[in-house]
């Protein structure tokens, strides 16, 4: 080992070193209020991109799920403001919703990602908890 980190440095300079990573700019981030069956809500900080159910989980109370590949309409959710801001729903969101038996208005939190501020949400299905209303 050399002090300074000389062989290194010489390393770099004659294109025998690691080559540098590519650094990627970081994400946006939104806030988002989730609203509990009791009315109660609480706000976290979404990247955009995040699935409504990622963004639930930097909170107290994340949305339940039951799968992982947006087919069993648990982690169903009501759009109060900001649907705009939501990704809009695709074929496979819809055949979930009406296979499951998932009112048309909800959206699937496994699906439906963050694009910008704005967006308040009711969960139905609190992970843990029993409060459908």
């Amino acid at each position: 080992m050399t002090p300074f980190g000389i062989r290194k440095k010489l390393k770099a300079l004659l294109g025998f070193g690691e080559p540098p990573k590519p650094s990627t700019p970081p994400r946006p981030k939104y806030p988002v209020t989730f609203v509990l069956p009791d009315r109660s809500d609480y706000e976290v900080e979404a990247k955009q991109g995040d699935s409504l159910v990622l963004a639930s989980g930097r909170g107290p109370y994340p949305i339940s799920t039951g799968c992982s590949d947006g087919t069993c309409g648990t982690c169903s959710v009501e759009v109060w403001d900001g649907e705009d801001m939501l990704t809009p729903a695709d074929s496979h969101e819809e055949e979930t919703k009406k296979n499951n038996g998932v009112a048309e208005h909800m959206r699937l939190g496994c699906q439906t990602a963050v694009l910008g501020s704005g967006v308040k949400v009711r969960i139905v299905n609190v992970l843990g908890e029993d409060l459908v209303e």
